[in-house]
């Protein structure tokens, strides 16, 4: 074979491989979202000799087969001397076929959010009079039912906060105001249409999640201090179906302005909107023993206040009410009281708690 014929049989295999490749682009271009389907081809004479690049030789004109590809190419496609990789084609590919069988790629690969799970310790629940889901109807099951549906009833106010973000406090330390957070939390996620969120507010001493028999390092103030930190990255979902859980995390020297910031505004705003059927329960601490309680009252439609019969004064209950301000729905909790207290029906056959609303004094 001479020169002139091995230089044209070159020639003419490059020519082919462009075409194929602008064939490719084409098809790529045409089925993309969106873009108007290129109009009919009209017939056009043959194509004339081009020169083949690099070497100066003149190719023949390609075979009418191929001549029908280089007239639909849309212009600007199918330049001579652009490749078309396969990875490139991959991608285009997934780009046009939003539907396509399999699942789309995501946005950023190996970035994957993984559901932290915490286990609670039932037994230990059981050993301290705790209500869990398998605890038989008994006097704190029903006191817990009587206090919870006054709470629900009020879900859908909208107060100085949503009806349905709860603080539980108390004025002085060691009332009950945790395992009644606990104890509410649990009746309410025995509910058919609801899901509670306990989210342990108390940064000096995080009681909640220890009764549980639950650790964790982070919590809610590292998400408030760090717009960076989504608040999924510290919620612990439960083996209680519809309980999960927030921790307090790492005590900061300033809480109470970090409580007091719009961050946290935004934060129980979103919380309390994402899902209809939520309720928010924060355990909070103690109104005279910390500023944050106060401030975290600011935030909430309802407020749960917590007094043990016998040994709080009149005096600090009064301070404590003070301080959180009126509050159009606030309810006290009066705590290991005896026989008597409240209605004669309900308190007569259940003793330990009691619960109403109405004027603080």
């Amino acid at each position: 074979m001479d020169e002139k014929s091995e230089n044209s049989e070159k020639t003419r295999r490059a020519a082919r491989g462009s075409l194929v490749e602008r064939a490719a682009q084409k098809i790529v271009a045409d089925q993309a979202p969106g873009k108007p389907k290129s109009p009919e081809p009209t017939p056009a004479p043959a194509p004339a000799p081009v020169a083949a690049q690099g070497n100066g030789a003149v190719a023949e004109a390609p075979p009418p087969e191929m001549a029908e590809l280089i007239e639909e190419a849309p212009p600007g496609q199918g330049v001579p001397g652009e490749r078309l990789d396969e990875e490139s084609l991959q991608v285009a590919t997934v780009t046009r076929n939003p539907g396509s069988e399999g699942p789309p790629r995501p946005a950023h690969p190996g970035q994957k959010r993984t559901s932290k799970i915490a286990n609670i310790d039932f037994e230990s629940l059981v050993a301290r009079d705790i209500l869990t889901p398998d605890t038989k109807r008994n006097r704190t099951v029903e006191e817990f039912r009587l206090i919870k549906r006054m709470i629900l009833s009020r879900r859908w106010d909208h107060g100085e906060g949503p009806g349905n973000t709860i603080v539980v406090t108390s004025a002085l330390p060691s009332e009950g105001k945790t395992t009644t957070a606990i104890n509410l939390a649990m009746s309410i996620a025995a509910e058919e249409d609801l899901r509670v969120l306990l989210v342990d507010a108390d940064f000096i001493k995080p009681d909640a999640l220890r009764q549980l028999g639950v650790t964790a390092t982070k919590g809610l103030i590292d998400v408030i201090e760090d717009p960076h930190t989504d608040v999924s990255d510290v919620m612990l979902r439960t083996n209680i179906d519809k309980l999960s859980l927030i921790p307090a995390g790492q005590l900061h020297h300033r809480c109470t302005e970090l409580l007091a910031s719009a961050r946290m505004d935004e934060l129980i705003t979103e919380l309390a909107s994402r899902y209809e059927d939520r309720i928010l329960i924060f355990d909070s601490p103690p109104v005279l023993a910390t500023t944050e309680s106060v401030v975290l009252a600011s935030h909430m439609g309802q407020v749960i206040f917590v007094v043990q019969a016998g040994r709080t004064k009149r005096e600090s209950v009064n301070s404590a009410l003070e301080l959180i301000g009126d509050r159009p729905n606030m309810g006290l909790v009066l705590n290991r009281s005896s026989a008597g207290l409240g209605s004669t029906e309900f308190g007569s056959y259940y003793s330990s708690y009691y619960y109403g609303y109405g004027d603080k004094d």
